[in-house]
């Protein structure tokens, strides 16, 4: 099975209407020009992370993939999110899926300047 960089999470955005949520990108070649995003306010379930894959233009390019491994990560990087107040946005870029193992290749966490109990 080859490794496929397909996906960028980034968790969570602070949005002072929406609060907390989850953004979904697909990468690829033409990812600039599609402008192909998918949010949900946060905290999301597996039928949300399921929808957002199938909501992106190019979601075909998912199929080689079992979907509920990169469903289970948004999930488990929002509940992070959620659960740690402090944390601003947590940035996944690439997240490589082999079959159904989600391995982040890189990842940055930015936390807020506010100080939390």
């Amino acid at each position: 099975m080859r490794l496929m960089d397909i996906l960028y999470a980034t968790i969570p955005i602070g949005d002072p209407q929406f609060g907390r949520c989850v953004m979904f990108v697909l990468r690829g070649s033409f990812t600039e020009s599609l402008n192909d995003v998918c949010l949900r306010v946060d905290p999301i379930e597996m039928y949300d992370a399921l929808e957002m894959m199938n909501e992106i233009k190019d979601h075909r390019i998912l199929d080689a993939v079992d979907r509920e491994a990169p469903g289970k990560s948004l999930m488990a990087l929002g509940t992070i999110g959620l659960e740690h107040k402090q944390i601003r946005e947590i940035d996944v870029n690439p997240m490589i899926v082999r079959g159904s193992l989600p391995v982040a290749a890189h990842a940055l966490v930015v936390l807020r300047k506010e100080e939390y109990p």
